[in-house]
């Protein structure tokens, strides 16, 4: 647990280490309670100007988890208040994922395997609402062009009824935390499927048809 008097200090090498000596805290826009302390930054010559037309712009509100040290960045879409909102939803969901798989951390991609399958209608109905992409690879112009497609239930239902284990890789991006969060607590009320979770490492597949492997050419599920 970062304490309070400590948790600025944690924070500014944070954005010294990401953003090197130019970029620095705002003092003004630090948020802290007992579990967190959020912030923004900027360029140092902005805030000693305080002229932020000179400023970066796009960068989005920072959170430190004063539990467990890790630094969250959410999108400049999100007010701060909105982001402390998300951020405490999530950290309730990875904290369920967590009682199954206690070495989880929802800022690394995670590819989803099912070994085993045992309702079928219920797990479509859940993996719907997940989000969940693939990829295609389709040859065009002299190149293997791989193109993400979003799942649907007609789709989710023919990869459910292929043979265990099942792969959903999220077209790379690994699945999320919502989605595992799903699965792990209406598994505990039924048996729906088998769980198993890995960190995703992208693979590099070729992009010229002439020197392409099965692998380079079949579906990334």
């Amino acid at each position: 647990m970062i304490s309070s008097g400590k948790a600025r200090e944690v924070a500014e090498k944070w954005v010294l280490d990401m953003h090197g000596s130019h970029i620095a805290l705002i003092p003004e826009s630090i948020h802290e309670d007992d579990d967190y302390f959020g912030f923004y930054y900027q360029l140092k010559a902005a805030l000693d100007s305080a002229d932020f037309l000179d400023g970066m712009i796009g960068q989005g509100f920072v959170i430190l988890n004063k539990v467990d040290g890790r630094f969250f960045e959410y999108g400049s879409a999100l007010s701060n208040e909105e982001a402390l909102s998300e951020h405490r939803r999530d950290d309730a969901q990875e904290s369920v994922v967590r009682q199954q798989f206690p070495d989880y951390d929802r800022r690394d991609p995670y590819k989803l395997v099912l070994p085993r399958v045992d309702r079928t209608v219920r797990l479509v109905e859940i993996m719907s609402a997940g989000n969940l992409s693939y990829i295609v690879p389709e040859v065009e112009s002299g190149a293997i062009w791989r193109i993400p497609k979003a799942y649907d239930r007609h789709t989710l239902q023919e990869r459910l009824d292929a043979p265990v284990p099942l792969e959903f890789t999220n077209a790379g991006y690994g699945v999320q935390l919502e989605l595992l969060y799903g699965l792990v607590v209406a598994n505990k009320r039924e048996s729906i499927c088998d769980i198993l979770i890995e960190r995703y490492r992208k693979v590099q597949r070729s992009k010229d048809p002439s020197s392409a492997t099965e692998e380079d050419l079949a579906p990334e599920w």
